[in-house]
Order: structure tokens, then C-alpha cells, then sequence
């Protein structure tokens, strides 16, 4: 999935003077990113991550505590929706399709809850 929230934002930076990029921070600068499931004891430092690179981190445990229809609210909030394949139910994960189709917002499943995962996708994110 193409992360267009973030198209506006390079390409005002690829238009800057001599077609030098803006630093990698600008570019999730300003922009708030919705965690759902993962392990709670982890969002900490997922969070430091994001606000290395300019970005909120919001987090929901996809229904275990939180309630389920708080979890669209969020995702109302977030500019891009990430989960973690391995520690999310797949009713979770169905939910979070779901409702990021309906607002037209970016989703990007992990491969696993930890952190390595979360660094490797914000890189992705800031280097697109």
C-alpha cells in the first residue's frame, strides 16, 4: 500500500531549492500514527521512535482492554494505521482494514510487534 498521506509532504521537499531533499524528520513531521495490538510494555519505545522522526504515536490494544468503537476514532485522528500481524486477532486486524478503507486512511501490517519492525517501517516511510 502506497503511504499517499505523505505525497504532499515529498513533493514540496523535492521541490526545494537545488532538488535537495528536506532532512528525514520533516518528513513525519506533524503527522500522528495509530498502533493497533503489539505488546503495551513495547509502545514506549515505539513512541520514542516516531517522535525521533517527528511523528505522534497513538496506540490501541485492538479490543483487549479499549473499547472496539474507540478504535475508529483514532484511526479518525491517525494519517496512517500500523498493526503487527503477530500479535493482533484476526477479528482486530479485519477491523482496522476495515475501517481504515472506509476513511481512506493508509494501513501497513508489521510482520512482527517488535521494535526492529516499527524502526524498519518509519525508515521506509521517511525514505519514500
Amino acid at each position: 500500500m502506497t503511504p499517499h498521506f505523505l505525497a504532499s509532504q515529498r513533493d514540496a521537499s523535492l521541490s526545494m531549492s537545488e532538488g535537495r531533499a528536506a532532512g528525514p524528520h520533516s518528513c513525519l513531521s506533524g503527522k500522528t500514527l495509530l498502533y493497533v495490538g503489539g505488546r503495551s510494555n513495547q509502545v514506549p519505545k515505539l513512541r520514542a521512535r516516531a517522535e525521533e522522526r517527528g511523528a505522534d504515536l497513538l496506540h490501541h490494544d485492538g479490543g483487549l482492554a479499549e473499547s472496539a468503537h474507540s478504535l475508529t476514532a483514532m484511526a479518525s485522528r491517525a494519517d496512517a494505521v500500523l498493526f503487527p500481524v503477530d500479535c493482533i486477532s484476526h477479528g482486530a486486524a479485519k477491523k482496522v482494514k476495515r475501517i481504515c478503507k472506509q476513511l481512506g486512511k493508509s494501513y501497513f501490517p508489521l510482520r512482527r510487534s517488535g521494535p526492529a519492525s516499527f524502526a524498519a517501517l518509519i525508515q521506509h516511510l521517511v525514505e519514500f
